[in-house]
């Protein structure tokens, strides 16, 4: 279900998308995928939660707390900004001047989780 999930992300828009067409994609009935999601929301945070599952962790005790917490931050800002599909903007805000060929890792590189 994860990975059909993470297909329909990427293939169709929010609007558009439906537990029962991720059902359909993992070739399961629509009353199983709701059994373990109750809604687009809960897989979407399912899937947000597997790719965080991939990011580094930052446990080396001789580095301070507020460098760890803040490599951890900035590592999961990163997952979401490397998966486009888990991007909410909508159509004003990525047309506003100044939007044209920026990218959300690239915003974040650029200072803001750089600020102490």
């Amino acid at each position: 279900m994860v990975a059909a999930g993470l297909f329909e992300l990427r293939e169709t828009t929010y609007a558009a998308r439906s537990m029962r067409s991720v059902a359909a994609r993992a070739g399961v009935s629509p009353a199983s995928a709701y059994r373990y999601f109750p809604s687009k929301n809960a897989l979407v945070a399912t899937i947000y939660l597997d790719l965080l599952s991939d990011a580094p962790l930052h446990v080396d005790v001789n580095e301070t707390t507020k460098s760890r917490v803040s490599a951890t931050m900035h590592d999961m800002a990163l997952v979401g900004a490397d998966e486009p599909a888990l991007q909410c903007r909508d159509r004003q805000a990525s047309q506003s001047p100044g939007s044209a060929g920026s990218s959300p890792r690239g915003d974040l590189r650029s200072g803001f989780l750089d600020q102490p």
